[in-house]
């Protein structure tokens, strides 16, 4: 009663969180049908997946108008852990944007099926966007990373391989990347691996890459995916791999210790390299740091 005669949001948000406390969800399905407001239609609907009132928002899914809020409870359907009714509703809803909420909330649910329930959607999806939809659902699992290594084993699409490898970088999975790297066979999907191990912060997987890597375009990639998250211990690495490097490897150790804002290591890089063009380029790159030590090398020079 208290909700329909106040005309106050507050106080109708107040008697929502009333009634999780008090559990009594039939009340606030009657308090859901006469709500016109938009806001408040999805407080209520969120409050019913709080209630675990997963029979109730079943019933009510078909029944809502306006696609906020049946976002709104897809989203309490997560919240209620209610897998088996958001892959229902992936049989029979075709709105892109409702079916994307429904992959997300399976992930979020997180019931124990829910990696199971996505490799099966994966399996049947209708077209690459639905993938990849799948892949970004995977990163609120612990284990997306068989879903993910299957995909590119498996997968033909050449982006959808590589969205799942950047994937296994976000989940943090380096022992799987490590054993995937060998396997991949084309070039772009060797710098994707390089860069889901810089996303995953494998500095020890970057450097056996660097070390056992044949092809020097993607030695020169792994040094720059070193290079992001490098401190002391990776400039010292790519010092020592310096004199002995290619054109390109030496390139790319260069612009590392700029994008490590690594004064020391370009000043070290300076006094191994003689050739002048190379030099000029160091000491071009000392112009942007910002330390004593580069501003007493250029006023040397």
């Amino acid at each position: 009663r208290l909700y329909r005669e106040s005309d106050s949001k507050k106080v109708k948000e107040a008697v929502i969180e009333a009634h999780i406390i008090s559990d009594e969800a039939g009340d606030l399905i009657g308090i859901l049908e006469s709500e016109s407001d938009p806001d408040l239609q999805a407080d209520i609907i969120h409050a019913l997946g709080v209630m675990d009132a997963a029979e109730d928002l079943e019933k009510l899914y078909p029944t809502l108008q306006g696609k906020r809020a049946k976002i709104a409870a897809l989203e309490a359907f997560a919240i209620a852990g209610d897998t088996a009714t958001l892959k229902k509703v992936l049989e029979t809803e075709q709105d892109e944007s409702l079916r994307r909420t429904a992959i997300h909330g399976i992930a979020m649910a997180d019931d124990g099926d829910a990696a199971e329930v996505l490799v099966d959607i994966y399996a049947n999806a209708v077209s690459a966007e639905e993938k990849r939809m799948v892949l970004d659902s995977l990163v609120m699992l612990d284990d997306g990373e068989e879903l993910a290594l299957e995909v590119v084993r498996s997968e033909e699409d050449e982006d959808l391989r590589a969205q799942a490898i950047r994937t296994l970088g976000v989940l943090e999975a380096t022992e799987e990347l490590a054993m995937l790297y060998g396997s991949l066979d084309v070039i772009d999907l060797r710098k994707a691996a390089l860069e889901a191990m810089m996303i995953a912060d494998d500095e020890d997987g970057l450097m056996k890459i660097i070390e056992s890597e044949s092809d020097p375009d993607l030695r020169a990639a792994a040094i720059h995916a070193l290079a992001v998250n490098g401190g002391n211990k990776t400039a010292d690495y790519l010092l020592s791999l310096y004199p002995k490097g290619s054109p390109d490897e030496k390139q790319a150790v260069i612009q590392s210790m700029l994008i490590m804002d690594h004064t020391e290591g370009l000043v070290a890089l300076l006094d191994i390299e003689k050739d002048p063009a190379r030099e000029r380029e160091i000491l071009q790159m000392l112009t942007v740091m910002d330390s004593e030590e580069a501003d007493e090398i250029l006023f040397k020079a």
